[in-house]
Order: structure tokens, then sequence, then C-alpha cells
């Protein structure tokens, strides 16, 4: 009896954070939102980077000290976490906690110039999303390279990702190598 109670109360939750998430983004509910998809169908083959000792993000552009990380750096960087939806409309949805360095930390390190307006993300393949400043400031954005306290998958765009809560998860840039900061 307590299982039955607990799924119930579980299949009631799912179904008001489908709606939630339907109400905000505008979406219609499918049946494909009730859970994510295979590995297989949400991930190309190809952009992953395997070569983590050589794996570099440039941060260039309307900068005082251009910057080039390795993925060691920038795990030694000022940490933030954000619990955040995965939301790819019509696809799936996650809730997870992402960690890594807040866009407003690496923007200050690199010494963002007054003029700084816009930022353009990169990933390895040149897939590209641009966002003002306020934007990221204002949805808490970080470069991402744990989820839920673990590296990050190939699927989730090892070794690192965008991550921008409250907007859609193609505009999560993953596969990262650039970030370039323009008026």
């Amino acid at each position: 009896m307590k299982n039955l109670v607990l799924s119930t109360l579980k299949t009631i939750m799912a179904a008001f954070v489908m709606l939630a998430l339907v109400l905000i983004s505008g979406c219609a509910v499918t049946e494909s939102l009730a859970s994510p998809p295979d590995a297989a169908e949400s991930y190309v083959p190809g952009k992953n980077i395997s070569d983590i000792i050589n794996y570099r993000i440039s941060v260039s552009g309307l900068v005082e000290q251009p910057l080039n990380l390795s993925y060691g750096d920038l795990v030694h960087l000022d940490t933030t976490s954000v619990f955040a939806y995965l939301f790819c409309p019509g696809v799936y949805y996650e809730y997870n906690k992402w960690t890594g360095v807040s866009i407003t930390s690496l923007l200050d390190f690199a010494g963002a110039k007054e003029n700084a307006g816009h930022v353009i993300f990169t990933a390895i393949d040149g897939y590209e999303m641009i966002f003002t400043v306020e934007q990221l400031e204002e949805n808490s954005a970080i470069l991402a390279y744990l989820k839920d306290g673990a590296e990050l998958t190939d699927e989730d765009g090892y070794p690192v990702r965008l991550v921008v809560p409250d907007l859609d998860g193609y505009y999560w840039v993953r596969w990262l190598i650039g970030v370039d900061i323009s008026s």
C-alpha cells in the first residue's frame, strides 16, 4: 500500500512539473516529455572532446586579459552551483544540479571592458549562441563541468557546457571551446 501511495504521489508531481514546463515554454504536452531519450537519440558522435590534456577554452574579445584556460585552470576558479531544468521542447526534460564557473566571475577574471555587451559561445563543431551580458547575469549562467556532482558525460557536453537556467536546452552550448566578448 505504501509503495502504491508513493508511486501515485510521484506521478502526480511529475504531471505538475510537466504542466509548469508547458505553461512556461508554451509547448504542447507530448508523451515524449515523460522520460529522457536514449543516449543514442540525443548524442551526436564526433563532437565530443577526448583529449582533455590539450583541451582549452579561449576567452577573447573585449577583455583586458585574454585567456586560454585548460580544464584544470577552469576547475580551480571560483565554483558555483545552480539547480536548473534542461528542457528540450517536445523531447525531454531533466532537473539537475550543475556546477562550474559563473559567467559573471569569468568576465571579471578576464577583465571585461565597459563596452562589453554581448557574449558569443562556440562549440567544437562551430555551433554558436549569442547572449547579452545582462541575459547571462539575470539567468545565473555558468560554464558547467559537473552535473549532479559527477563529470559531464560526452552526451552532456564533456568537458564543459554552457548552462543558462530558465532557457531551453538548445541555448546551452555543449563541447564549449570559445567565449568571445563583443560590444
